[in-house]
């Protein structure tokens, strides 16, 4: 059975060399992001996913996706992406770097992580940020 360990989203991931443990730069979940016009695409952006599976599941072909959901409820999908679990680890990590994300309103956007389960996606996180625009004299 395959498992959400966690998720980070964040503007850059680095991996030290000797250990392979992560450092997540600006970490984005529940950050106000403030632009100065819309429409308009945010700069580049990670979402770092880390899943487990049970040790008796060795079977490949897990996948995952990356769901974004505007303020309107409008769906953006990424993915899926596959999970390589190498040789007998029981633990992958992803990295999926999303490019100029397009935004277009103000608001309250979330990014789901989901996985496929009876061949239907299901959230195993849902990270919230909040994109606010700043008013300036000549728009007022």
């Amino acid at each position: 059975m395959l498992y959400f360990i966690g998720g980070v989203v964040c503007q850059k991931v680095i991996t030290d060399v000797r250990s392979g443990a992560p450092s997540y730069i600006e970490d984005l979940a529940g950050v106000e992001v403030v632009l100065t016009g819309m429409p308009t695409s945010l700069p580049q952006f990670v979402v770092s996913a880390t899943f487990g599976r049970e040790e008796k599941d060795k079977q490949d072909g897990h996948t995952f996706r990356i769901l974004f959901e505007t303020p309107s409820g409008e769906e953006v999908i990424s993915g899926p992406f596959p999970l390589g679990f190498k040789n007998d680890s029981f633990v992958s990590r992803l990295n999926v770097e999303i490019p100029n994300f397009p935004i277009k309103e103000e608001g309250r956007y979330f990014i789901h992580v989901q996985i496929e389960k009876r061949k239907k996606w299901t959230d195993v996180s849902k990270i919230p940020f909040i994109v606010d625009k700043i008013v300036s004299e000549g728009d007022k």
